[in-house]
Formats: C-alpha cells, sequence, structure tokens
C-alpha cells in the first residue's frame, strides 16, 4: 500500500471540481438562465447536489448544507427559473471540495474498503469516489462545451487540483477492480457515443467540435497516455502522430467509426492488461508524457477523466442534434481478468 493511490485520487478528484466550479463562475447571466435547453444552471445545481449526495455516508439520513433542500435540488421540469443563486450554487461546490478534502485525508485502507450502498449498488468507498469523480467531470466538461457555443469564454483543462491534502496521507490498497470498473465505463460511455452518432454528423467539416475528431482525440490519449514512453510512440494504423504537432494539425481525412471502434478496443486492451497486473511497484513507477512526470496510476486515473470528459461532450452534441444520447453507464460489464471473458 502506498499513500500516493489516495494523493493520487485526490489530485483528480479535485481537478474535476476545480473545473465544475470555473465553468459557473465563468458563466455569463445571459447564458445561465435563459431558458435554452440544456439549462446551464440545471447541469451545475444537478452536478453539485449529486457531489455532495455521494460524499456523504448513506448510513445516516442525507441533509445538504443550507440554503438547500432535498426537494428543491432537483426540480421538476416545469421549473422554468433557478430555484437557487448562482453564489449559492457555488457555495454548494466549494462546500463539496471542502467535504472531499476532509474524506480523502481521513482516508484509511479499512474506509476506503468499506461497503457504502446508494440505491442498490453496494461499493467500496474508494470506488464511489472514482464513480463521483467521473460525474462531477462529464457535467463540468458539458458546461465548458455550453460555454464556447454560447460565449466568447475558453475553459482550460485543469490536470490537477492546487488544493493539497493535510498531512499525513494515510496508505490505501491500488484496489484494481474498482479502477477497472470506473475506467471500463468511461470507455463503454465513449463506444456507445459513436455508435449512437448518426452519419451526417459524424462526417460535418463544417460544425466545431467535429463529432468524429473528438471521438479520435480522446482515443489517440488513452493509447498514448497509456503506452510504456512517449519515446518511439507510434499508433495503429491508419492513425498518425498529428495531435502530438504543437501546430494543431488534424488527419488527412474523417476516420470511419469501425477505425475507431477497433482503435478504441486496443486502447481499452491495453488499459486492462496494464491494471490487472498492477502492482505497487509497477503503480508507482513514473512516465513522462506531455512535460508531466506521473505515475503510471496517474495515468490511469488522468485517462478516465479525459475519456468521460469528452464523452460527455459528445453526449451534449447528440442531445442537441437528436434530442437523444446514450445512457450513463456507472459501471462496465468487461471482467478485468481475461480469464473471466465469455468464449
Amino acid at each position: 500500500m502506498s499513500d500516493h493511490v489516495t494523493t493520487t485520487l485526490w489530485h483528480h478528484f479535485g481537478a474535476a471540481i476545480d473545473m465544475l466550479e470555473s465553468a459557473i463562475a465563468a458563466c455569463p447571466d445571459a447564458p445561465w438562465s435563459d431558458g435554452a435547453k440544456p439549462s446551464f444552471w440545471r447541469i451545475a445545481q444537478h452536478t453539485a447536489y449529486v457531489t455532495d449526495w455521494y460524499l456523504s455516508n448513506p448510513s445516516t439520513p442525507y441533509a445538504p448544507p443550507e440554503p438547500f433542500t432535498s426537494a428543491r435540488l432537483e426540480p421538476a421540469a416545469t421549473v422554468a427559473a433557478p430555484p437557487y443563486t448562482r453564489d449559492e450554487i457555488l457555495g454548494l461546490v466549494r462546500y463539496d471540495r471542502d467535504k472531499a478534502r476532509s474524506l480523502f485525508g481521513t482516508l484509511t485502507a479499512e474506509r476506503a474498503a468499506q461497503t457504502w450502498t446508494f440505491g442498490k449498488r453496494a461499493w467500496p468507498l474508494a470506488e464511489w469516489l472514482m464513480y463521483n469523480m467521473r460525474h462531477a467531470q462529464h457535467h463540468a466538461a458539458q458546461l465548458n462545451l455550453l460555454l464556447r457555443q454560447r460565449t466568447d469564454v475558453v475553459p482550460t483543462w485543469v490536470s490537477r487540483t492546487n488544493a493539497d491534502l493535510a498531512a499525513p496521507v494515510h496508505a490505501i490498497p491500488l484496489m484494481p477492480d474498482s479502477l477497472w470498473n470506473q475506467l471500463g465505463a468511461a470507455i463503454d460511455m465513449l463506444r456507445n457515443a459513436i455508435l449512437a452518432c448518426p452519419d451526417a454528423l459524424w462526417g460535418d467539416r463544417a460544425r466545431q467540435p467535429e463529432f468524429w475528431y473528438v471521438a479520435y482525440h480522446t482515443i489517440f490519449f488513452l493509447d498514448y497516455y497509456t503506452s510504456p514512453t512517449a519515446d518511439g510512440f507510434v499508433p495503429p494504423k491508419p492513425f498518425g502522430l498529428e495531435e502530438l504537432d504543437p501546430a494543431g494539425v488534424l488527419p488527412e481525412r474523417v476516420f470511419t467509426k469501425d477505425e475507431l471502434l477497433g482503435y478504441l478496443e486496443h486502447g481499452r486492451e491495453q488499459c486492462r492488461r496494464i491494471i490487472e497486473s498492477l502492482t505497487d511497484e509497477s503503480a508507482a513507477e513514473v512516465r513522462r508524457f506531455n512535460r508531466q512526470d506521473w505515475t503510471v496510476l496517474e495515468w490511469l486515473v488522468n485517462s478516465m477523466r479525459h475519456v468521460q470528459h469528452h464523452t460527455a461532450q459528445l453526449h451534449l452534441i447528440l442531445r442537441q442534434q437528436t434530442d437523444s444520447a446514450p445512457g450513463w453507464i456507472a459501471r462496465t460489464s468487461r471482467p478485468l481478468h481475461a480469464a473471466e471473458s465469455p468464449a
């Protein structure tokens, strides 16, 4: 066991919260409550509430902080105006950050493995934290895309939170099954988004961002960040290295769905093999990509966030263009261990 598991999870959980807070704070007044669908304030409020809920021990009755109430935090479809101000929702997001920071700071091996039950899902607390991070990142990404579409605000990616945990940090186990369950779920959701995209939208070069390109970018970096080294990295054919060009060069052509689905399976299997064989030593091995020196574990957690981030944007585009999007996936159904795969 190592305390770097706790700090790694916190760095990226906190980064998702930071991105949520930044998107809410950056939204001008008009798009905040202009009645356009999807509603900016409604996504922000839902995310802040759910984040708090999943940080609360389910063995005791849930009560959000004032002025919020459970009934008003999930408004009915008939509610046209925000029931809370932007400052109140920002206050809830900051409350979420402090609550998460306190939880991570007191996380022990025993507590990380403790079963928390929400609805019909009974999971280790550590997995709920990964799940909660995915959910916060998903909606922060959608708010970021709405800002790009409706304003001149250009949000930025947050690699790690700047809010450190108070020392000392306890060591917790790797819990590879939970890591696979959540990274695999993000990959499953990306696959479903690709499958759901109509052909006309897939290859539409006039719209920004281009649907196929967002999918390709996400899969390329899933492969890149989980490779043994950046030196000599070459993606499988027919893909090239344009994504690493600082000039932002696009591939010469639109890749087909089948090509990207095959590449996604390549990335999924690469992640599965790494996680299946993960040890304390291999997880702590430092690898350098994009001028970042992170451990193997951190690149996996970063990949979970990055895949979920862009999948969320694809979901939003599908919702806007087709009035439909694939559902949320809580856990992958794909087994971690190859021997468990169906024949």
